[in-house]
């Protein structure tokens, strides 16, 4: 095998990287944390249903099957804790929400994860309609689980250089018969190696906050989510936004945040944080990984849905760079090309 530099530690590089060492495979990477905040801040969730319109995430069968030995073998790997079955009380906003949920609960697929309807029980919480029942789902805490591969990593002689990749060496470290991967994210709109348009990045606020008034049993959903964090605390989110894309947190985005969370929670809480990051979304929502060129791979665009996706994707992915075998059509960055 040839010398690897994986370029990006998100979850997308790391996941790789964690691949690529079970297979004892040694490899090199390049990470500057500052440039980037996306991983560290997204939500992780591990939902296989799209609770918007109650459609399945494209590829979530094959998706779900590799989470729960991918995450489990990895927090036996690395000591750390980062992985949290859960499930999920989805607010109805509607009648018409709820008849659609007892169409699709009864699906094959769908009857894996939505499960019966619940009465709200809480009195801060605003939901006239009732509640429905996610099962079978989790979420990934993204910084603990970033700080676990790196822990791993230096424990384990894997070279982590947190500079910049030098973006104009690409062509000379590739024809010299490195094997780069590119996997930072948005980052990667502006190194001018992929079409215009592929990427369509938002940025995304979330909040912490504290209060006694909400269940940390499981995840509340509504226009937004409320992941229990432990000690009171819980994530708010996100929004979306298709400007200003960098990883500041603005003023706007922390009220918007506020009043989704008003219209479906009266209780007291306090904000005790208030971070943002920038998504790699591409134009068909879908990832790119394959081949650009002779010795340069892409394994990126996961959007916010990385923590389902990234571990079978990378299994795929590795496959392909070490056997040859074909990646699926609908993620091959050829499409792009």
């Amino acid at each position: 095998m040839k010398d690897i530099i994986i370029v990006g530690r998100g979850l997308a590089g790391a996941t790789l990287s964690f691949q690529l060492l079970a297979k004892g495979i040694k490899h090199h990477i390049v990470d500057q944390p500052s440039l980037s905040s996306s991983s560290k801040v997204a939500a992780g969730l591990v939902n296989p249903i799209v609770l918007k319109r109650l459609k399945m995430v494209q590829g979530a069968d094959e998706f779900m099957t590799h989470i729960p030995d991918f995450y489990q073998t990895k927090e036996v790997l690395t000591g750390f804790k980062f992985y949290h079955e859960s499930t999920i009380h989805h607010i109805f906003a509607n009648a018409g929400e709820i008849n659609l949920w007892e169409e699709k609960k009864d699906n094959v697929f769908h009857s894996q994860f939505l499960k019966g309807l619940a009465k709200n029980t809480n009195p801060n919480l605003l939901a006239p309609h009732g509640l429905g029942v996610i099962e079978g789902i989790g979420w990934l805490d993204t910084q603990s689980f970033l700080n676990a591969h790196k822990a791993f990593c230096n424990n384990n002689s894997i070279l982590i250089t947190e500079t910049p990749f030098p973006k104009n060496d690409l062509s000379t470290l590739a024809e010299s018969g490195q094997v780069i991967i590119l996997c930072n994210g948005h980052l990667l709109k502006d190194w001018e190696v992929l079409p215009e348009n592929t990427f369509t990045p938002t940025r995304g606020e979330v909040m912490t906050i504290e209060t006694d008034g909400l269940s940390e049993n499981n995840i509340l959903h509504s226009s937004i989510f409320a992941i229990p964090l432990g000690k009171k605390q819980f994530k708010i989110g996100a929004t979306y936004h298709w400007d200003k894309l960098n990883d500041m947190p603005t003023g706007d985005g922390i009220e918007r945040l506020k009043t989704d969370l008003e219209k479906i929670y009266s209780g007291k809480y306090e904000v005790i944080n208030h971070q943002a990051g920038v998504r790699p979304n591409t134009k068909d929502r879908k990832p790119i990984i394959g081949k650009l060129k002779d010795n340069v791979m892409v394994f990126n665009g996961m959007g916010s849905r990385a923590a389902l996706m990234a571990p079978q994707l990378s299994n795929t992915f590795l496959d392909y760079l070490t056997t040859g075998n074909p990646l699926p059509a609908a993620y091959n960055i050829d499409r792009f090309l």
